[in-house]
């Protein structure tokens, strides 16, 4: 038995967890063993960590009696002081370790690490620990790659079709935060049933242990790809007004697709935080999918933050930036770039949406520097050129529902991704706008037309 004097500073279950660091540490239990047994742990909450080590099997007594010994020694060389012990503990352990069925009891001060953010909250479960599924999918091919996941093409074998298989990066597979990030992505995904957002089928661990989720496997291209070709197309071409406006309007549709996704995602108290056209899934029969929700925030769920550092194999300014704020720099809005992490709203995304439209309407991003710390600096001054500076040939009231969505001050924004789509709507109905006062001309105009 370890000696309770030793861990009179701390609670039970932070003296649990610190056997059972100290024990992964020394190579007394692996990773794959330990996920099994803490998941028992969670579960009840009275039971001590040591007995389940040994009903697993993990821990022989020669081995409990070492583990003792390591615990004891640490402890005395941390003065027994719970708070030089504590901080041995990866920060997205602590609060479903200590409180696995309520609101976490850490204070926010204790997550200020490293630099990419996780969030935690009583409002996701904890992370599903699932078999060795491995031969339930079969890799067929590499399909596409991130700055923490790799996709691949995948048959599974249970139900004879073809899936999306997303795995943690090998380099990030023992890394805690990583996995959590991993996990919390597939959990939100998971969580979210629309037709905008992609299925998830199965989460689970491979034979060494990494973490996977399996999803709806979508044939088509990013809109980022489509606004460049459309783009280039337009750059070369003699063509007239009419036709550009003609495949502007495609595109602007999908945008009002992506926006009634995310009222959806709103309204079960989700934020994305990291929306841009790289982000925005186009299938070839006419599907809109918003992807990739490893940065989102639930809202109202007593939320830490954690940061970790998570390199991304990204270049320029696109990679998802890590530190105080979160989310792409080109495309945060200005709360998010002064790092208002714990303050952000729906309308966080929303700006994200005007700054999306705005690359949709022009080709290029609003604020672009070569420096991301320039790209913060515009965003937070709201310096940038108004889409029709870039193409005169933009209807005006599509350029003021672009800046209205992209207000630097939230009440100037859209109250929610709904009406947004509702202005845009009525732009690709021929009926006014809230966003924008006809000039007496366009009124007479439209008038005649209606008439016509």
């Amino acid at each position: 038995m370890l000696d309770p004097s030793l861990s009179m500073s701390m609670s039970d279950r932070q003296h649990d967890l610190v056997v059972c660091l100290i024990a992964m540490e020394s190579k007394l239990v692996g990773l794959h063993s330990l996920i099994d047994v803490l998941q028992d742990w969670i579960e009840t909450p009275t039971t001590s960590l040591m007995p389940l080590l040994r009903e697993h099997g993990i821990l022989t007594e020669a081995q409990h009696r070492e583990l003792a010994e390591q615990v004891a020694a640490r402890l005395a060389a941390c003065g027994l002081e719970t708070a030089s012990m504590w901080q041995t503990v990866p920060p997205p352990f602590r609060g479903s370790l200590l409180n696995p069925h309520g609101a976490s009891t850490e204070d926010s001060s204790e997550y200020s690490d490293t630099d990419s953010e996780l969030d935690r909250t009583s409002a996701l479960p904890a992370p599903i620990v699932g078999g060795k599924n491995d031969e339930r999918f079969n890799v067929v091919s590499s399909y596409a790659e991130g700055g923490l996941g790799e996709v691949s093409i995948a048959q599974d074998q249970q139900l004879g079709r073809m899936v999306a298989l997303k795995q943690i990066k090998t380099r990030y597979a023992d890394d805690v935060a990583a996995r959590s990030r991993f996990l919390l992505e597939a959990q939100v995904t998971g969580r979210l049933e629309h037709p905008g957002i992609v299925p998830v089928y199965a989460l689970g661990f491979d034979a060494s242990g990494r973490p996977y989720y399996a999803m709806r496997f979508i044939e088509g291209e990013s809109l980022q790809e489509v606004v460049r070709r459309f783009h280039d197309k337009f750059s070369v071409q003699d063509s007239t007004r009419g036709q550009r406006i003609l495949e502007l309007r495609k595109l602007v549709g999908r945008i009002v697709d992506v926006c009634h996704t995310m009222d959806y995602a709103h309204s079960r108290g989700i934020l994305h935080r990291d929306l841009k056209p790289g982000n925005i899934m186009l299938g070839k029969y006419g599907e809109t999918l918003v992807v990739d929700w490893g940065l989102a925030k639930v809202l109202g769920g007593g939320e830490q933050v954690v940061y970790q550092e998570i390199a991304s194999a990204c270049e320029g300014l696109s990679p998802t930036l890590k530190g105080t704020p979160i989310g792409t720099p080109a495309y945060m809005s200005p709360e998010q770039a002064a790092g208002q992490t714990d303050d952000l709203s729906p309308q966080t995304d929303i700006y994200s949406l005007g700054v999306t439209l705005y690359q949709v309407l022009t080709g290029r991003l609003p604020h672009e520097e070569n420096s991301v710390s320039g790209v913060i600096q515009k965003i937070k001054e709201q310096s940038f050129a108004r889409p029709r500076e870039h193409c005169p040939w933009l209807p005006a009231p599509l350029e003021a529902i672009c800046i209205k969505a992209m207000s630097p001050d939230r009440g100037g924004r859209y109250p929610s991704a709904a009406a947004l789509a509702e202005d845009i709507e009525r732009w690709l109905a021929g009926e006014p706008v809230s966003a924008y006062a006809p000039t007496l001309w366009e009124a007479t105009l439209r008038w005649l037309r209606q008439r016509g």
